[in-house]
């Protein structure tokens, strides 16, 4: 918490043994301590004039931290983070219940709304380092701060930092942020290489919304989109930048195209610092993709474009633009990629709507993860190897898990593992043991819940104390799951420590039935206890745990309600609903293209 004078950080975040600091831990610390300190300037030195100007204390701070992450230790590489920020800011765009960044409060309500971590704080950053590239970073920089001197030890708005950015810049750049401040959603960007030989090389730009495949604003959308070009062959790259003002343009390649040599590819998201989905050609991704292409570093996408072009692939999957069979099939070689937070991606491009599938689907789906995954996540293991990179342990620690829930041979290295930590509480990485616990409890007896239900209460710290009681709800048997239901109900417990036990409950094929019927008998009591922001933020999770009609309607029933009478909860709940709307439409279209790759007949 940024209090003048006195920067708050919880003990989770603060107190860490010297046997549980993981370079995880490292920079979690080190990023939320940068963000608070960032308020010094943008909050305490320069402070909103009014809650519709939450963004300019959040979005900034949220830019300014991962700046300074950056400069703390590049090695961590917390900048490729940008790409995932910008995403999960992008999802929630893509639903008509998201508020702009910028909204008019004039209730308690509308403050906590206003509060919004993917739309006022992420979408706000990533905005911000768009413009941060279009201008230059130095001039940016400078900028800002002339608007801290100008407005030092008082209030500004929005138009106060607009009228900055047109004095520094000029109108059309003001004009231009204008419109992703003042509308919600994401502008989607095509772009269509012209080549005739002799001629310039142009490219054809167009804009509108993203939304997924049957959902339409009501309302006409324009944004002035600073949008990077990235094009080249197999020895070298270029790039170009306009502003797009228009719903289309075309534009003329720079001198590096003006001979008529037509680019071998084209990433229309340069850098992956634009704030706008980009359409993908799926033969152009697999060129992009191949782990030996193109041969010249100076050609290749980087990291983060390759990050945000699996991103947006898996967008024109929702859109219809591209059937999911096509994307998964670019599995194999995103997996392999080179480097291992890319490869990390192919988690998200495979993340199937399981929920949403029928039993015998739902089998097929898994048996193909295994198949597609399970050589990776064996051969990784549990076990970090010597002078092994923090960016391939990063890719166990997602790989891993998620096989071991298929895997007889991971989950019963994982009871193994398990056993030993909670004996000595040694043999594991810290960033693993609340995995291996997890793997150790899916399959677990009642011997298991007993011993993970004794050290939590056991515990004296809290960070141990709360990650016991989280795995509690990793047991996929009716009765342990129904016994973890009851620790959220324990009066003794704290429920910031135990209320996700009842999402992840809701999550498990095995028992979300039992959860729906928790909810049903006992949310009252439960926000009854919660903090406001907290019992927003539960609730907004509880409507988005299904993909399928009749579970989704019963979900609303049972939450809706109670979001109109919690401040900051109804838009939260909104978006979640529609979401799950959205998974349910994409299944539908895509049963097809997933009985291809999964070879159900």
């Amino acid at each position: 918490m940024e209090h003048p004078g006195l920067v708050a950080m919880g003990q989770p975040l603060a107190l860490i043994r010297p046997d549980q600091e993981t370079r995880e831990r490292r920079e979690w610390y080190t990023n939320i301590l940068a963000h608070e300190l960032s308020h010094c300037w943008f909050g305490g030195l320069v402070t909103m004039a009014w809650w519709d100007d939450t963004w300019l204390n959040e979005a900034l701070a949220e830019w300014a931290d991962l700046e300074l992450t950056a400069a703390a230790e590049p090695t961590w590489r917390v900048r490729d983070e940008r790409v995932a920020m910008t995403v999960r800011a992008m999802r929630a765009d893509e639903a008509l219940s998201t508020q702009p960044i910028r909204r008019p409060v004039t209730s308690r309500d509308a403050i906590a709304a206003s509060l919004d971590g993917a739309i006022t704080y992420l979408k706000g950053a990533s905005v911000m380092r768009m413009f941060e590239a279009f201008v230059g970073r130095d001039a940016w920089r400078g900028f800002l701060r002339g608007y801290l001197a100008a407005h030092a030890w008082g209030t500004a708005s929005a138009e106060d930092f607009l009228t900055g950015v047109a004095g520094a810049f000029g109108p059309a750049v003001a004009a231009a942020m204008r419109t992703f401040l003042e509308q919600p959603g994401a502008p989607r960007i095509s772009a269509r290489l012209r080549c005739a030989p002799g001629e310039p090389v142009r490219v054809e730009l167009a804009q509108q919304r993203s939304l997924p495949a049957g959902v339409t604003d009501p309302a006409a959308r324009l944004w002035s989109v600073p949008v990077c070009l990235r094009y080249g062959d197999d020895r070298d790259s270029f790039q170009d930048c306009v502003l797009l003002t228009t719903a289309t343009a075309v534009v003329e390649l720079g001198a590096a195209a003006r001979g008529g040599s037509c680019p071998s590819w084209l990433i229309s998201n340069a850098d992956a610092v634009g704030y706008y989905r980009s359409t993908v050609d799926p033969a152009v991704a697999r060129l992009l993709l191949a782990p030996d292409a193109p041969a010249a570093r100076s050609a290749r996408p980087t990291p983060a474009e390759r990050m945000m072009l699996v991103e947006d692939l898996r967008a024109a999957v929702t859109r219809d633009e591209l059937a999911l069979d096509q994307l998964l099939d670019l599995v194999p070689a995103i997996i392999a990629d080179r480097d291992d937070k890319v490869a990390r991606t192919a988690l998200d491009a495979a993340a199937l709507p399981t929920a949403g599938l029928d039993d015998a689907m739902y089998r097929a789906a898994q048996a193909w993860y295994r198949k597609t995954f399970g050589a990776r996540a064996a051969q990784l293991g549990w076990r970090p190897g010597a002078n092994e990179s923090a960016e391939l342990h990063g890719l166990r620690r997602h790989l891993v898990p998620a096989v071991a829930a298929l895997d007889p041979a991971l989950a019963a290295e994982a009871t193994r593992l398990a056993d030993r930590w909670l004996a000595r509480r040694t043999g594991l990485p810290d960033d693993l043991v609340a995995p291996v616990l997890e793997a150790a409890a899916r399959h677990g007896d009642a011997a298991r819940f007993d011993r993970y239900l004794a050290a939590a209460r056991a515990a004296r710290d809290r960070t141990e104390h709360h990650r016991l009681l989280h795995t509690l709800a990793g047991f996929t048997e009716p009765d342990l799951a129904s016994r973890a239901l009851d620790v959220v109900l324990a009066s003794d417990l704290d429920l910031h420590d135990t209320a996700d036990i009842v999402v992840r409950v809701l999550g498990h094929r095995e028992t979300r039935d039992l959860g729906l019927a928790f909810l049903a008998a006992h949310l009252d009591e439960l926000l009854a206890r919660m903090r406001g922001d907290d019992a927003a933020l539960l609730l907004g999770k509880l409507a988005g745990a299904f993909c399928d009609p009749a579970r989704r309607a019963r979900i609303a029933e049972i939450v809706a309600p109670r979001a109109a009478r919690i401040d900051g909860a109804r838009p939260q709940v909104a978006r979640a609903l529609e979401q799950a709307d959205q998974c349910i439409a994409l299944v539908q279209r895509q049963l097809p293209a997933l009985r291809r790759i999964l070879d159900v007949r």
